[in-house]
């Protein structure tokens, strides 16, 4: 473990020129650049890990009311057990650059606490390796506390996440969508400018949000994981780093983040903590490139992918009540909307849409999918929009979507099964009579590849579709409580 330090209380020796150096926009000086790599590659010994463990236990031993370089004050950020959420977004398209200005905080803040200008944060490849880290999940290291350590934690060393949370078929789904907006979360309804109060407001999220970021936060719950007050877990950073390596993955696969100004132009302002204990702001147009960031996840350069259709945009842009362009999104394509329901743990929801009506049955069929990709033109998707999600007992209740599937039930195997679609959590949900927070989400749910295997399989019939919504616990599958859905829309993008 590197030697402990004197901890200062408002500054730190060169902070501000150290930190002035590594401002979004300008390359760092050093080379190479700190490489992120996954605690799995890492020995318990490893010098970064060395180092996270030393500073932990430093911000630890400085956190006290009105202390932002701290452990507290930095978790106090993203929000606490009282007030839930506090600065931090979710359910919209700030979700990712402003989680990756974030850990960067503590990345930067790291580097100069425990002078190790090398440092880069590991990330926890929940994918490759499921199973919760020994590094933070053995109470003690060398005879000593763990400072990674958090007591209570449902999961500790060697529990694995499932694989419909974050398995290699999820993830092929995520890195596989088209646009920014399915895969890192849509626009806030109604956006029009960027005032900072659409920072917090609610969008669509997409899978990569609500599910393996969502369920792995509420798996591993404890006494703050499942909370505002998520940060204050030390795996909680490793967590976000694989979440921010999943965005560089997606753009080093072809994938184009937005280009719309309502998204680059926006400040987040005075948002975080350098290491002098003063505030600075972000600008997402500056938080797209790692490297100009300051570390790397030596990611090969972007591969090209297929077009997707110019009116898929618009459409999608509609769904998010952009109110200008609805008229000329219906000329597009249509929806079908079906609501307010209930799913509840003992009688799941059943709706079903006349698919033929939406073209449904096209982008189902994976012969006419394959052409289009190979002429490069992004076949169109089917979308079940769920909005409005209440879960009445909060995070303990997740949601299992299927499609074509009756009788399901919350014991109904997912792993494998073709009907099985994907698996939506509710990070910081509070129960309901507590006063939720994020109560209300919007989940943007791709039907598609379960509706290509049904085909495949010759086992899309007709042209009727039906989305099953099962009500089960994150942790224990009889654990779960109702979940109220205000509408479910279903849509071809």
């Amino acid at each position: 473990m590197v030697p402990r330090r004197v901890f200062l209380q408002t500054s730190l020796a060169c902070g501000v020129a150290s930190f002035a150096a590594t401002v979004p926009g300008l390359r760092a000086l050093a080379q190479p650049l700190p490489r992120r790599r996954s605690l799995h590659e890492m020995a318990l010994d490893d010098p970064d890990l060395e180092a996270w463990r030393d500073f932990v236990e430093q911000m630890q031993a400085s956190s006290r009311e009105g202390q932002p370089v701290s452990w507290l004050g930095f978790a106090e950020v993203h929000g606490n057990l009282e007030q839930g959420f506090n600065l931090c977004p979710h359910g919209n398209w700030y979700f990712l650059p402003w989680h990756r200005s974030y850990i960067r905080m503590y990345e930067v803040t790291c580097r100069e606490l425990i002078a190790k200008s090398d440092f880069a944060l590991p990330f926890w490849d929940w994918t490759a390796h499921p199973d919760f880290p020994a590094a933070f999940g053995d109470p003690t290291y060398r005879g000593r506390p763990n400072p990674l350590y958090v007591e209570g934690r449902n999961t500790q060393t060697g529990a694995a996440i499932p694989k419909r949370n974050t398995g290699e078929t999820v993830m092929e789904r995520i890195y596989d969508l088209p646009t920014f907006e399915e895969f890192g979360s849509t626009r806030a309804t109604g956006q029009t400018d960027v005032d900072a109060k659409w920072i917090k407001a609610h969008g669509v999220k997409g899978e990569l949000e609500y599910n393996p970021h969502d369920n792995v936060h509420c798996i591993v719950a404890g006494p703050f994981m499942c909370s505002g007050a998520s940060a204050r877990d030390p795996i909680f950073q490793m967590h976000h780093c694989n979440i921010d390596r999943i965005w560089a993955e997606w753009n080093a696969r072809g994938g184009e983040d937005s280009t719309d100004s309502l998204w680059r132009d926006m400040t987040f302002a005075d948002n975080f903590i350098a290491p002098d204990g003063t505030t600075y702001s972000t600008v997402v147009r500056d938080l797209l490139v790692p490297e100009d960031l300051g570390y790397t996840y030596g990611l090969e350069k972007p591969r090209g992918r297929v077009v997707a259709d110019p009116g898929r945009m618009l459409f999608l842009r509609s769904l998010v009540g952009s109110p200008s362009l609805m008229a000329e999104a219906q000329a597009i394509d249509a929806t079908v909307e079906a609501g307010p329901i209930t799913a509840r743990p003992g009688d799941p929801a059943s709706v079903s849409f006349r698919a033929a009506p939406l073209g449904a049955a096209k982008a189902a069929d994976p012969q006419i999918a394959n052409t289009l990709q190979a002429a490069d033109i992004e076949p169109k998707r089917v979308y079940a929009v769920l909005r409005n999600m209440r879960p009445r007992l909060g995070s303990e209740t997740g949601l299992h979507v299927f499609v074509n599937a009756p009788d399901v039930t919350a014991a109904t195997p997912v792993d494998d099964n073709p009907n099985y679609v994907t698996s939506i959590g509710f990070f910081g949900a509070r129960p309901i009579d507590d006063g939720p927070v994020h109560a209300g989400s919007a989940a943007l749910v791709d039907l598609t590849p379960a509706l290509r295997r049904l085909s495949e399989a010759g086992r899309l019939d007709g042209d009727d579709i039906t989305v099953q919504l099962v009500p089960v616990g994150v942790r224990n599958e009889t654990g779960a409580g109702d979940v109220g859905i205000a509408e479910v829309e279903l849509a071809v993008l």
